[in-house]
C-alpha cells in the first residue's frame, strides 16, 4: 500500500509544556492505523495538527507524498480530513439533517440550500451506520449514543480519504459498536484510510491493521497489530506492567440507600437496598432506566412516587446539591455539559465540591486546597499538572480524571458514577480502580455504570441490571458475563 499521509519530527510546544517531541509516522492508503498512549501522551495535539486546527512549530506533513501546510480545518476538508472528537460539537437546537450538512450544505440556483438532497445525504449516512434515526429531531433530544453516531456520520459526508476517529465507542451500546466496526471496515475495503484513538485494547486488536504508541510527546514504536500481545502494547504505553485485579466477594449487612416504590417517567416501582462499603454495578441497554435511576438517587431528575432513604431516615432530593447535604455525589457522563465547569481552572474543578473541607470561619484555605488537588493530580496522573490551567485547555481524558478528582474527594459517603473511566488511559484507570476498592474498604459505597461490562464485572461486589425501566435481575460474585448479558436483554 503507498502512504496516505506521512508526519515527520512534528514538534509542538504550549507554554509549560513540549506536547509532541519529534514525531513520525505514516499511515497508508486502506488502512485502520490506531494511535494509543495515555492520557497527555500528545494524541490530541497531533490530531489536531493533521486537521488543520493548530500549527506545528516544526515538521512536515506529506499528503499522497506532496509536502503542505494546513491553513485551517477547512483546508483538511477539502483534501478529504474529517476529524471525529471524543467531546462532540453538534448544535443541540438544530435536526439532525442540518447538522450533518452544516457547513457543507448543497444548493441550488446557487445560493439557495437545496433540502431535498440535503435529506438524502442525511439518510443516505445514516443507512450506512444501520440506524433509523429520524434525521428531523432535535439533537438536543438525542441519548449520549445516538449524538456520537450523528457527530459519525457528519464527518463520512466530509471525509473521503482520511478519518480520524477519537473514542468513537463511548456511549455506544454493543449492537452500535459492531455496527460501526463494519462501516470502518466497509471504508477501509474501499480505500479510505482511518486513524483510529482508544484507550479500548480490545478494539484494537479487533479492528487496527497498525498501531502507532505514544508515551510524553514521544513515538515508542510502529507495529503491525498481529506482531503484538496486549501485555506488550501495555508495556509499550505506561512503560510497566498492569496488574488486574477482581474485587473479592463480600457479604455486606449495614444499608445505606434503601428505596421503595420509586416511580418517575421512565422508572417502575423500583425497590432496592444499597450496602455500606458495597461497589454496586448496574448494568443495562441505553433506555433500560440505569442513568435515570443514578440521576434520581443524586436528585438530577424528579420522583414521582416512592421513598428514597439514607442512613434510616427519609430525605427527598430535588438538585445535587442537596444530595451533596445528604453524602450522595453525582459524576455526569457528559463531561463538558454537566460535569465541568470551563472557564474555571483544574484546582477550581477538583476542588469546587469541598470547598467547605478547606474553609476555616468562611475564609478558603488555599494551601490546604492546592494540597489535596495536587495529591489528586499524581494520583490519577493527570497531565500536564498545572493547577491553575483553565480545564477547557486539557485533553478529553484528564478532564474526565478532574470530575472524578471531585468525586474522590467530595467527602460523599455514596459516590454515583456515570462511566467514571470513559477515555481514561489503562494505567490510571487502574489507579482508579484500586482507589474505589480503598474507599469502598473505608465504608463508602460506590455506584457505577460503565460502557465496558467488563469493566462492571471486575470491580463490582453486586451487580443489578435493568430492562426497560425496571430491574431485570440481581447477580452476586461469582457471576458469570453471560448472565449480565441476557439480563440485560430481558431474558431469564
Amino acid at each position: 500500500m503507498s502512504a496516505l499521509l506521512e508526519v515527520r519530527n512534528l514538534v509542538k510546544s504550549f507554554p509549560g509544556v513540549v506536547a509532541l517531541k519529534g514525531v513520525s509516522f505514516q499511515v497508508d492508503e486502506g488502512e485502520v492505523h490506531a494511535l494509543v498512549g495515555q492520557n497527555g501522551a500528545g494524541k490530541t495535539t497531533l490530531v489536531n495538527i493533521i486537521c488543520g486546527v493548530i500549527k506545528p512549530d516544526s515538521g512536515d506533513l506529506i499528503w499522497k507524498g506532496e509536502k503542505i501546510l494546513l491553513q485551517s480545518p477547512a483546508h483538511a476538508q477539502r483534501l478529504g480530513i474529517a476529524y471525529v472528537t471524543q467531546e462532540g460539537s453538534l448544535f443541540e437546537k438544530l435536526t439532525i439533517k442540518q447538522n450533518i450538512i452544516v457547513g457543507s450544505e448543497p444548493v441550488c440556483f446557487g445560493f439557495l440550500i437545496n433540502w431535498q438532497k440535503a435529506s438524502q445525504i442525511a439518510q443516505n449516512v445514516l443507512n450506512v451506520l444501520e440506524t433509523g434515526i429520524d434525521i428531523n429531531r432535535l439533537v438536543g433530544e438525542l441519548s449520549f449514543g445516538e449524538r456520537q453516531l450523528v457527530e459519525i456520520a457528519r464527518a463520512l459526508y466530509r471525509a473521503n480519504r482520511l478519518l480520524i476517529l477519537d473514542e468513537p465507542t463511548s456511549g455506544l451500546t454493543r449492537d452500535e459498536t459492531e455496527k460501526l466496526f463494519r462501516v470502518i471496515k466497509k471504508l477501509r475495503d474501499t480505500g479510505c484510510s482511518v486513524i483510529y484513538i482508544t484507550h479500548k485494547l480490545d478494539e484494537v486488536f479487533s479492528l487496527a491493521d497498525k498501531v502507532t504508541v505514544l508515551r510524553d510527546g514521544n513515538v515508542v514504536a510502529t507495529k503491525n497489530v498481529n506482531e503484538l500481545t496486549p501485555e506488550e502494547l501495555i508495556r509499550m504505553m505506561t512503560g510497566r506492567d498492569i496488574a488486574q485485579h477482581i474485587s473479592e466477594s463480600t457479604m455486606f449487612v449495614e444499608p445505606i440507600i434503601e428505596i421503595k416504590a420509586l416511580t418517575t417517567p421512565y422508572l417502575k416501582n423500583i425497590h432496592l437496598t444499597i450496602y455500606k462499603g458495597e461497589i454496586l454495578g448496574l448494568a443495562g441497554l441505553p433506555d433500560s432506566g440505569v442513568e435515570e435511576f443514578m440521576e434520581s438517587i443524586a436528585g438530577v431528575r424528579g420522583v414521582q412516587r416512592g421513598e428514597i432513604s439514607i442512613g434510616g431516615r427519609a430525605v427527598k432530593i430535588r438538585s445535587p446539591a442537596e444530595g451533596i447535604k445528604h453524602g450522595v455525589f453525582y459524576a455526569p457522563k457528559d463531561r463538558r455539559r454537566d460535569g465541568l465547569f470551563l472557564p474555571l481552572t483544574l484546582l477550581e474543578n477538583i476542588t469546587s465540591s469541598s470547598l467547605k473541607q478547606h474553609s476555616r470561619f468562611g475564609i478558603l484555605k488555599k494551601r490546604d486546597e492546592c494540597a489535596i488537588a495536587n495529591n489528586m493530580i499524581e494520583l490519577l496522573r493527570i497531565n500536564p499538572p498545572r493547577l491553575h490551567r483553565r480545564i477547557l485547555f486539557f485533553s478529553g481524558g484528564n478532564q474526565q480524571k478532574a470530575i472524578v478528582a471531585r468525586a474522590l474527594t467530595s467527602g460523599a459517603k455514596v459516590l454515583i458514577l456515570n462511566d467514571p473511566t470513559r477515555g481514561i488511559d489503562i494505567g490510571a484507570k487502574n489507579e482508579i480502580y484500586d482507589f474505589l476498592r480503598t474507599l469502598a474498604a473505608q465504608n463508602i459505597t460506590i455506584i457505577l455504570t460503565s460502557s465496558e461490562l467488563d469493566e462492571l464485572l471486575l470491580l463490582s461486589h453486586r451487580i443489578i441490571t435493568f430492562y426497560r425501566g425496571e430491574i431485570s435481575g440481581e447477580f452476586v460474585r461469582p457471576f458469570s458475563k453471560e448472565q449480565i448479558l441476557q439480563s440485560i436483554f430481558g431474558e431469564k
